[in-house]
């Protein structure tokens, strides 16, 4: 019998702070360079610490830090071994998951190789409802949807759809109401009382709103965020301005409670870095306060931020969009549409245009024949 392995490729490399190396068309970059630990992602991944003789796996890649290699005071390098993993080869249940809720994905530990198998039984809470079960039998049913109006939360300011596919239930989503429309009972952000004809007005917000959007309150200091909060409707819109209290590396601030593991403009003083064990709330989750979203950075939670903010992740932006490390702002939204607008009636223009030369050339054609 011939073994089966389940390696790509493996390989140890020095690395240098900063430097990337792609192995089996997995990019694996090493950010910073420590006494004892580095910060290294690979492709998309969040950004890890890892420390000399731990193994992580980030994107179906074992990473192993075997030490760090001085050169002299003021260089370092990092010797890691990568293994490029088969993505059907496993050690634990969740890193068998395909995606699908209808499938139970196991991971056999005889053979490291997961097992997805279609989830028949009504049992409680594996997260699917299978068509010949109820509440009764399987409360992952009380989840499920079939119409949109099931979804309904009695909330003006969202928009109700029940959504899922063959592989997986219906489910509700709630997602927050963007467009500027009258007689809704909801004033998103951006828009606001006006009676011309803009693209932000509705005549469902107050009058006495004293912002529309976000950048309306910007006070020009550079560790403060900003912020237009309140419904637009029952809670004038008005602006708060709070001190930044985010570890967020290259936008030249280092806050109270920060240092260099977690943020670059910090000085690396030695001291312990926050740990994925000391996090507070799931990373990228999102709640709704006083109409103002929040997003969890893993460790607290932080208002979602105004355009042109310094992002990585596009749930950190209030526009949903983190555009070349930088939240897409309203202005830009526009600008978009202008431009839009502008190359439809040019392109409509040259259509017009060209009709017309032609017509006149058939005319003058026309004209001479008679």
């Amino acid at each position: 019998m011939i073994p089966v392995s389940f390696a790509y490729v493996e390989e140890t490399k020095l690395f240098n702070a900063g430097e990337s190396y792609i192995l089996n068309t997995k990019n694996v970059s090493v950010h910073n360079i420590f006494e004892d630990k580095i910060r290294v992602s690979v492709d998309n991944s969040q950004i890890e610490t890892l420390d000399i003789n731990e193994t992580d796996r980030l994107a179906n890649v074992n990473l192993t830090l075997n030490g760090i290699v001085y050169i002299s005071q003021n260089e370092s390098y990092a010797e890691l071994f990568m293994k490029v993993l088969n993505k059907n080869e496993c050690y634990e249940n969740p890193v068998c998951d395909d995606g699908d809720d209808s499938t139970e994905d196991t991971c056999n530990l005889d053979t490291n190789i997961c097992k997805n198998e279609a989830i028949t039984s009504c049992k409680d809470n594996d997260g699917y409802c299978p068509l010949k079960c109820s509440t009764y039998s399987d409360n992952d049913c009380e989840t499920v949807c079939n119409f949109d109006n099931e979804c309904d939360d009695d909330n003006p300011c969202t928009s109700d759809e029940c959504t899922g596919d063959a592989k997986n239930n219906g489910r509700c989503i709630n997602d927050p109401v963007t467009t500027c429309r009258n007689s809704d009972e909801c004033c998103p952000y951006g828009c606001d009382y006006d009676l011309t004809f803009s693209d932000w007005r509705d005549l469902d917000c107050s009058k006495n709103n004293g912002c529309r959007i976000h950048e309306d309150c910007d006070d020009n200091l550079d560790y403060t965020n900003d912020y237009c909060i309140g419904d637009g409707i029952i809670v004038d819109r008005s602006c708060l301005n709070t001190e930044t209290l985010e570890c967020i590396s290259d936008d030249g601030l280092c806050p109270s409670g920060c240092d260099a593991g977690i943020d670059t403009d910090c000085e690396y003083s030695g001291s312990t870095f926050i740990s994925s064990e000391s996090y507070e709330c799931p990373k990228g989750e999102i709640k709704l306060e006083n109409n103002l979203e929040f997003y969890c950075n893993g460790n607290i939670y932080i208002p979602k931020k105004i355009g042109k903010s310094i992002c990585e992740e596009d749930y950190e932006c209030r526009l949903g969009t983190c555009d070349d490390g930088k939240c897409l702002s309203q202005s830009d939204i526009d600008d978009a549409k202008t431009n839009y607008y502008s190359g439809v009636a040019f392109a409509v223009f040259i259509v017009l245009f060209g009709m017309w030369i032609i017509y006149l050339h058939r005319l003058k054609s026309h004209n001479k024949n008679l």
